[in-house]
């Protein structure tokens, strides 16, 4: 079976003159960042690319990584807005309730009473929570990814119910 590859973090810019990139990490989890050996990274548009991880920092909120091959600022500035992808299979397992992105993107969402909203396309990380970009016959929606909101995830019927509270959708 081929590995499916999964987003988990975002190239910022530069660090530095040696060729080392600032990451925005998708996850709160700095361990997992800083254990990584190698990342794929989309590096054109049907082009990935696989890098070893010589060094792994952290900085702040971000992750700074020197990446085999990339020894230069010319080097690193060409994987700026890059999005960092890893096999999905070393993901860390998640606790009951909680999901990742790739997990949510494409389903469909509806209100508890069962009215079509649309379907995930988006995640924002607030940092105070995530919201999810629902794109419906309304437009763009952006729904909070909390308990209170979000009241049933159904990966196998691909559905996702959601509790509005008032106003979330005028």
């Amino acid at each position: 079976m081929v590995n499916r590859y999964v987003p988990v973090g975002r190239i910022l810019k530069t660090h530095g003159l040696k060729g080392d990139v600032k990451a925005w990490p998708y996850f709160h989890s700095k361990a997992f960042y800083l254990d990584l050996k190698e990342v794929r990274i989309v590096t054109g548009e049907n082009t990935e690319t696989d890098f070893q991880i010589s060094k792994a920092v952290t900085q702040n909120d971000c992750i700074i990584y020197h990446l085999s091959g990339i020894d230069t600022i010319d080097d690193g500035a060409m994987l700026k807005g890059r999005e960092v992808l890893i096999a999905a299979d070393r993901l860390e397992k998640l606790p009951s309730h909680d999901y990742y992105w790739h997990d949510l993107e494409g389903l469909t969402v509806y209100s508890k009473d069962g009215a079509k909203i649309g379907h995930v396309v988006d995640f924002i990380d607030t940092r105070s929570n995530q919201v999810l970009s629902i794109i419906g016959e309304k437009g763009e929606v952006l729904i909070p990814a909390i308990r209170d909101v979000i009241t049933e995830v159904d990966l196998e019927r691909k559905k996702i119910i959601i509790n509005p509270v008032e106003g979330l959708l005028d």
